[in-house]
């Protein structure tokens, strides 16, 4: 797995939550 594979898994996860918490996550 490279490292943008990494980041793209955790703005899809993030991605879930950002609606509730305003761009609060791990990016």
């Amino acid at each position: 797995m490279t490292l943008k594979e990494l980041d793209w898994q955790w703005i899809k996860l993030a991605g879930q939550f950002t609606c509730r918490t305003e761009g609060v996550g791990p990016l």
